[in-house]
């Protein structure tokens, strides 16, 4: 663990900032764009004399542009009970709309979810339906709700439908569509109810991939149906997500070691700029979303910030200092929760913002220089890890607009 030293020199420029840091024995020049618009172009953070950059930037960037929600000025043509043991489904995958028809594995009066499974498909009566459809009442519905928020209940059977299809895409195993809560007449593939769909193409549904899924999507469902209710704009995606995998473990009771073997995996490089906040839909956007997430759980020192998030209008980045202030001071701006974030993970404080407090041995993640391919560019929120001169930091070309530079070398 490394030690704070003396209080840093800054110079103000912008919301972008590089730091000069000792951890795990090395020193880093971090490298934070300290925005937080989801859809704005990355910045060039500069060069440095002992650093010549080729400059250059990736535009392979999917668009998600955000939407606002449905408005509920509709009534659903069907409300779907445990009596309905067979139901034609409205799916829509690669530009295509077509028709499931699903029979009923699970539910009744009582229960929070119907499953369907789809007929002739993969699932048969060897699976225990019993068993996850118990998970969901006794141990995901519960814990999201009370945790997040409520769900909506647009048709008015006070239950949420799981549908069990084999996908198109066999990468995915299960996706929450916000369509389901708009009219058909809006949307074409609306079943207007609210559903979740699983992928039964990807193997046994009691699995433990495929659990891990389910509270996920749920939470999708919960979030878009909170801020629909109220009229405010989707979530930026990144946090939705981020918001999702913490869903996740909440559930299962254990941190998401799929999301933190990513930082072990050289392959995937989350040090080389992953945009925190554009996002990309790569493993490593998944994780890096999760891991701030849990940063701001410790932090906060409670999962009640979570449904504070769902809740406030603002749905992105600029709601998070507002909600965070009031647990941690230090936390007055995006940027300045992005600096403890990244410093965090180098530092591995037990106490204070530099750090997971009491989690650090969960949350252990060990950043890495990177890759020599790294161009100068980073997309908002993301971070880069590059090496230190042995002397002075001397810029040779300056970064875009307002940057914060901070020598952390005092940290020693």
């Amino acid at each position: 663990m490394a030690r704070r030293g003396a209080p840093l020199s800054m110079i103000l420029i912008s919301t972008l900032f590089l730091s000069a840091v000792l951890a795990w024995g090395e020193d880093y020049l971090l490298v934070i764009n300290g925005s937080g618009y989801a859809e704005e172009d990355p910045r060039y953070i500069g060069s440095f004399e002992h650093l010549p950059f080729e400059r250059s930037i990736d535009r392979n960037r999917p668009d998600h542009p955000v939407k606002e929600s449905s408005p509920l000025d509709f009534q659903p043509r069907i409300s779907l009970s445990h009596r309905d043991e067979r139901h034609l489904f409205m799916v829509e995958e690669e530009d295509r709309i077509y028709e499931i028809e699903g029979r009923l594995v699970y539910g009744d009066e009582r229960s929070r979810c119907l499953i369907y499974a789809e007929r002739g498909g993969k699932y048969g009566e060897e699976y225990d339906w019993e068993r996850i459809g118990r998970f969901f009442d006794r141990r995901i519905y519960p814990v999201l709700t009370r945790s997040f928020g409520p769900v909506g209940d647009i048709d008015r059977n006070g239950k949420v439908v799981i549908l069990y299809y084999s996908f198109l895409d066999d990468s995915m195993l299960g996706y929450f569509s916000a369509g389901d809560l708009a009219s058909r007449r809006e949307i074409e593939s609306s079943n207007e109810m609210e559903i979740l769909y699983m992928n039964s193409g990807y193997g046994n549904p009691a699995s433990s991939d495929m659990m891990e899924t389910l509270p996920h999507e749920f939470l999708h469902l919960i979030n878009y149906s909170v801020r629909q209710r109220r009229g405010y704009r989707e979530m930026d995606l990144w946090m939705d997500e981020g918001l999702a995998e913490s869903a996740a473990e909440l559930v299962m009771k254990r941190p998401l070691l799929s999301n933190l073997e990513i930082f072990e995996d050289a392959a995937f490089l989350p040090w080389s700029g992953t945009a925190l906040c554009a996002w990309g839909e790569r493993d490593e956007d998944y994780a890096m979303s999760y891991l701030f997430m849990q940063y701001l759980k410790v932090q906060a020192g409670t999962t009640e910030i979570f449904r504070k998030m769902i809740r406030h209008p603002l749905g992105t980045s600029f709601s998070l200092p507002l909600i965070m202030k009031d647990y941690v001071p230090e936390f007055e701006s995006f940027p300045a929760i992005l600096k403890g974030l990244y410093l965090a993970l180098l530092l591995d404080e037990d106490e204070g913002i530099y750090g997971f407090k009491g989690m650090n041995r969960f949350y252990q993640v060990e950043p890495g220089p990177a890759e020599a391919s790294f161009g100068g560019y980073l997309y908002p929120g993301g971070a880069v890890y590059l090496p230190l001169p042995e002397g002075a930091l001397k810029m040779s070309e300056n970064p875009e607009q307002q940057i914060m530079v901070i020598d952390t070398r005092e940290f020693r």
